[in-house]
């Protein structure tokens, strides 16, 4: 029977650690492919208004995808200003839509800088807690296994009890 049971605690902090971090990477791909998604799309909005002739059935679509995930990810200003582009785009205004992009792109880098930031700081936290709480519980594990082993040396002969810190 492992050691680990007798001490269900001592798993528990670095499990949940770990749990946080999967949301944490599944979160942090998601603002990933919103940041190249959003990249793409404003590189081609940029292309489109610079033709001699703007063909707005193409640039729409891209505002509109812009738009929705912008919304879906929580940038609210982003969106905000995708909603005032495709109203010119339905106008089809050249100059207002140039405006327009500059105004979500502005948006745009704003809120990615500032997730960028969280992310990092989020990810070196993470990581620092985790090697803290690993340190922590396998220090205590050896202890416990240390106090087990001995007060139960004449139940386990010939068993061999790994150490965990190696």
């Amino acid at each position: 029977m492992p050691l680990l049971q007798h001490a269900p605690d001592r798993a528990g902090i670095p499990w949940r650690i770990r749990e946080k971090s999967k949301i944490s990477d599944f979160v942090s791909q998601v603002v990933s492919l919103f940041f190249q998604d959003s990249d793409r799309i404003l590189n081609d909005l940029s292309l489109s208004l610079h033709q001699q002739v703007v063909d707005f059935k193409k640039v729409d679509p891209h505002v509109h995808q812009l738009k929705g995930s912008s919304s879906s990810i929580g940038a609210q200003r982003v969106k905000n200003a995708c909603v005032v582009f495709r109203s010119f785009c339905e106008q089809q205004n050249v100059e207002a839509c140039h405006r327009c992009l500059q105004q979500v792109k502005q948006e745009y880098y704003l809120v990615k800088n500032r997730l960028e930031t969280l992310f990092k700081v989020r990810t070196t936290n993470t990581k620092v807690i985790y090697q803290l709480c690993c340190e922590v519980c396998c220090r205590n594990v050896c202890q416990l296994d240390h106090v087990f082993v001995e007060s139960h040396k004449h139940s386990l002969r010939s068993s061999v009890v790994d150490n965990p810190c190696g």
